[in-house]
């Protein structure tokens, strides 16, 4: 018996769905990190740090 007659019709169409979906996920999270940023030093560790 041929495995492809069991098949729905659907299901390559609904596989392909998928993974666009996916792929549109995936790119949909790109850059979304927010602000990069650099927190400034605690003055008082930075003093200290320098006398040692």
């Amino acid at each position: 018996m041929n495995a492809q007659l069991n098949r729905p019709r659907y299901l390559r169409a609904s596989l392909r769905l998928m993974a666009a979906l996916g792929v549109l996920v995936l790119l949909g999270g790109c850059g979304q990190t927010g602000p990069l940023y650099l927190p400034a030093p605690a003055p008082a560790r930075a003093a200290s740090a320098a006398t040692r």
